[in-house]
Formats: structure tokens, C-alpha cells, sequence
């Protein structure tokens, strides 16, 4: 096992990096590997220095891929979880439960021995710096996807009267770890194979401005996520059917309700996971084990399986609500976009019910995360938040929120109409069936060429699901001979790849004639 081109440049620049910086971040997107890098850097790390490495998680998850990752590659390693009450010390790199060593090291401060290196898994959430303080001469490595995260601090100004007023500002990670370094980008992990793009399905009628913020959260209130009902099954039923969907609600209350709605419609393999459901819940690890063995599976969750979750047979994220947060939107379609050699996967579909593409811009777009690690916003005086006050747009004067008329100069508020989501959205881009894919599939798993074309059908009829393309329009287009002009432009030259490879077998039907027959079948299937 051996790290990847971009990892080992990563590894390289982050060690020569900390012969004059004391705390750096590293970011890169989910599935590229992030597990991998640091555990080869803690080995390069130890092998060059003979120190001691302390790694963070926040799940169990995270904690038993850590450790396997770091046995695979030959270094030994110490779990301290809560059921691991003392430690042999036989090893150089502990992996710990952040609340648990914390609890730990408050009992007894020797608890460690001396740390010389800390790695943070999913730096972004922000509950790690408590460990910091007590190891004040460790070099700290922060590990993120998403580095937007905003820390906020409370300053006192004394003001002309001699009174006081608390005062907020927010900041950027560069707060804790200082120095970004930015990795490899998803469009060139979907390029060496390690991730696979999106298909997005999105309601663009959301007008997220109706929503109102949640002060604890920084992210909209569940209550005000107005979602249709039956968004999510609706087009789960018309785009992702039998795929294994994962679905991302505003609430534990959504949880049930749209679980109940898949139920209604005589769906059985669909589960919820949250704290509040719990008889409907059960543990987490058995619903993980079934949601991994079991190929069309609906997995309903708010917010719990954004980190430290890796599934990568999973083929649809539907977001059935609004987030104000990047870092969140780009966690949970992430979970999708692993590549895998379980199933034929060359891309994975996104359906957007809350407007969020439109406000982010697409999962596997480049960004440069700088802005987000160095932001630094203005000082707000708390009392003018709690007043709720704003801006006026005409004159950027100070007005209550309330206020439709600025009276400094008789601005005019637009007042936005509520609008109501649709109950369908329309795909964005396609992205088409591509025989080499395929071929590569079926040569790991020795399939032949009818095996290959079989899945080459399947492709095409997705093109006619995600376009909803009916029935009545295909033999139109058939009479006509639109459809034999369209499809052998996109699949001729795809099954003469798949022809002229390497397969077993002989492939020697009519293509277009067979996939006018499965074409019929499915029709025949959903109406």
C-alpha cells in the first residue's frame, strides 16, 4: 500500500511546512483519501523522528478506519475509546475519541505520554482545540473536506458613556490552524477514477430568503424548510428506483414523515437513523451493516451521516431540504461520490429539493477554499443582533428589520412573494453511456459482451427516465425515425468498443432493436 501521487506531495509539503509552522490545515474533497494521507504522514513523521502521534476523531467509525489504514500500512497503533480503560503503551500513535481522552486527561493530566504531532480528523466541526492545551509544544495538523467553518468570539467595548456593550465577530479556521493547504481538486480525483461526477435534479423555485437563520446553528430552522410532502419519494420513484438512496431532512419529525410516505407507497427497504426515533432507529451499527448488504436501500437521516460514514455503493443523495452551510451541502453529497468496484458506478445522482445547487454551484466544481479559511467579518454590537436589526439596501444605514420603509431615505424593502416548491425537478446535464467504462467494469468481474451491452441498455434507458421521456413520444419518435437517428449516434460507436474489445463471447443482435424492447418493458413495469 502506497500513497497516491497528490498524497505523497501533500505529505511533503506538510512536513517541510512545520519546520517553521507550529499548526496547519489540509483540504481535501471526501473520498480522496484523506485517512490514507495522514496515516502516511504519521509514518513518514515517526520514521524521520522516532515521536509520538496523537490522532482525533469524533465517531467510532473514524477511529476503527483509522486504525486499520494505519495497520496496513505497518505502523502499530492504540484505540483509547470508552470501553479501553487503560493504555499498554507499546505503540508511538494513539487514535482517540475526543470526548473520551478529554474526559481522560481531565482525571489524570499524565495520562499521555508526551505528544509531539496532533492530526484532527474532520477539523471543521470544531470540538478538538480543548485537547490542544495540553499538550502545548505539539505540532497541530487539522484534516478537513470542507474548511467554512466560522468561529465566532465575544469581545466587551467600553463605550463614550462609560457604559459596556458585548460585541461578535466571526473568523475563519485560520484562527486554530493558521496555514491552509489546499489539495487535489474533485474534477481531478473524478479524472484519476477515485470519485464519480454527479447527475443533478433540481427545484430552482426556493426562495431561500423566507428562511429564517438559527442562531446555535448558523443554518436555517427546520420549521421553516417547506419542502412539498412528498418531494422525496415522488422523485425517487421517477429517477433513482432501485438505486441505493441516501436522503438528508430539515428534522427528526421529517424523518418520520417521510418515512411513513415511502411506507405508504409499499416501500420496505427504507430505515431512519436519528436520536429522537430511536425504536424506529435501532443501532447504529446494525442499520449500517444492513444499509452496506443491501442493494436498493433508503437510508432517511438529518444530519448524522454527513462524516465518518464511507458506503460507496451508494448511487443518489436526495437533499429534502435547504442548508445555509457549504461545509454541510458538499459533506452530504460526498457520500455519494466514491468510486467502487462493487457495482457498475460511473456517476451517482443528486436530487436537490431546497435550492441548494443553485446557491453553492455544483459538488465537483473547483473552489478555492482561502476566502472561507481567512475570513474575518466586521465586530457586531450583540444588542443590535438581538434587536434584529439590518441594513438599509438604498443607503446602508442602520434600520430595524421590520421596517418596509428605510426613514433615512425612503428606500422601499422588496417584499418576496412566498413561493411553494415544486413537486419534481428537472435534470441539469446528462452524462452518457461510455462502452470503455464498461468494459473495464466487466474485465474485473469476467463478464462478456452481452453482459456489457446489457448495462449499455441500462444507461440509455436512464437517459429516457432522467428526461422523462413518456411512452407516447418514443413511438412517435419511432414512427418517424428520430429515435434510430438519436440512439445510434450515442450508442453505435459504444457497442462497437465493447465489440472490438477483449470480452468473452460475441455480442450480435440488433442493439437499437433490443433496446426498443427493454425500453417497452420498463413502460410497461412503472405505468
Amino acid at each position: 500500500m502506497k500513497p497516491y501521487h497528490y498524497q505523497q506531495i501533500a505529505i511533503d509539503e506538510t512536513l517541510k511546512g512545520f519546520k517553521t509552522r507550529e499548526r496547519q490545515l489540509y483540504t481535501l474533497a471526501t473520498g480522496g483519501g484523506k485517512t490514507a494521507f495522514f496515516s502516511f504522514l504519521t509514518k513518514q513523521f515517526i520514521d524521520n523522528s522516532n515521536k509520538r502521534v496523537l490522532i482525533l476523531a469524533h465517531r467510532t467509525e473514524l477511529i476503527s478506519q483509522t486504525v486499520n489504514t494505519l495497520y496496513k500500512i505497518g505502523m502499530k497503533s492504540e484505540a483509547v475509546i470508552a470501553s479501553k480503560k487503560y493504555l499498554n503503551h507499546s505503540a508511538q500513535v494513539y487514535v482517540a475519541m475526543v470526548e473520551t481522552i478529554h474526559n481522560r486527561i481531565k482525571k489524570n493530566p499524565y495520562f499521555l505520554p508526551n505528544i509531539d504531532l496532533i492530526i484532527v480528523d474532520e477539523c471543521h466541526i470544531g470540538i478538538f482545540t480543548k485537547i490542544f492545551e495540553h499538550f502545548p509544544k505539539a505540532k497541530v495538523l487539522g484534516v478537513t473536506a470542507t474548511p467554512s467553518i466560522e468561529l465566532t468570539e465575544k469581545t466587551t467595548r467600553i463605550l463614550a458613556d462609560g457604559s459596556e456593550m458585548e460585541y461578535v465577530q466571526k473568523f475563519g479556521l485560520h484562527k486554530v490552524y493558521h496555514h491552509l493547504i489546499q489539495g487535489y481538486e474533485i474534477e481531478n480525483l473524478i479524472s484519476d477514477g477515485n470519485l464519480v461526477p454527479e447527475i443533478v435534479f433540481s427545484d430552482t423555485q426556493i426562495n431561500r430568503e423566507e428562511l429564517d437563520i438559527d442562531a446555535k446553528t448558523s443554518d436555517f430552522k427546520a420549521i421553516n424548510n417547506h419542502v412539498s410532502k412528498m418531494c422525496a419519494v415522488l422523485n425517487y420513484e421517477k429517477f433513482a428506483k432501485g438505486k441505493k438512496t441516501i436522503i438528508f431532512t430539515a428534522s427528526t419529525k421529517d424523518n418520520i414523515s417521510t418515512l411513513n410516505d415511502f411506507k405508504e407507497k409499499g416501500y420496505e427497504n427504507v430505515r431512519i437513523f436519528d436520536s429522537v426515533n430511536k425504536e424506529e432507529s435501532g443501532s447504529r451499527s446494525e442499520l449500517l451493516k444492513w444499509y452496506d448488504n443491501t442493494p436498493d436501500a433508503i437510508l432517511i437521516n438529518t444530519g448524522v451521516f454527513t462524516t465518518g460514514f464511507d458506503c460507496p455503493t451508494i448511487e443518489c443523495v436526495i437533499l429534502s431540504m435547504s442548508t445555509a452551510s457549504l461545509a454541510k451541502y458538499l459533506q452530504m453529497i460526498g457520500r455519494a461520490g466514491r468510486s467502487t468496484t462493487k457495482i457498475f458506478k460511473d456517476k451517482f445522482l443528486l436530487i436537490d429539493l431546497g435550492g441548494n445547487v443553485d446557491t453553492f454551484g455544483k459538488w465537483s466544481e473547483p473552489r478555492n477554499w482561502s476566502p472561507y479559511f481567512y475570513k474575518e467579518t466586521k465586530p457586531t454590537p450583540k444588542k443590535e443582533a438581538l434587536d434584529k436589526i439590518t441594513y438599509c439596501d438604498g443607503c446602508d444605514m442602520i434600520i430595524p428589520a421590520t421596517a418596509v420603509v428605510c426613514p433615512f431615505c425612503g428606500h422601499e424593502k422588496e417584499i418576496h412573494v412566498k413561493s411553494v416548491s415544486k413537486k419534481t425537478v428537472k435534470v441539469n446535464e446528462l452524462i452518457y453511456p461510455n462502452g470503455e467504462k464498461i468494459i473495464k467494469y466487466c474485465e474485473l468481474y469476467g463478464k462478456d459482451k452481452n453482459f456489457a451491452v446489457d448495462i449499455l441498455h441500462i444507461q440509455a434507458i436512464d437517459l429516457f427516465i432522467y428526461c422523462e421521456i413518456k411512452k407516447e413520444k418514443v413511438e412517435n419518435t419511432i414512427r418517424n425515425g428520430e429515435f434510430f437517428k438519436t440512439m445510434k449516434r450515442i450508442l453505435d460507436n459504444e457497442v462497437l468498443i465493447i465489440q472490438s474489445s477483449g470480452l468473452d463471447g460475441e455480442y450480435k443482435k440488433n442493439h437499437i432493436t433490443e433496446l426498443i424492447t427493454k425500453l417497452y418493458k420498463y413502460y410497461e413495469t412503472t405505468n
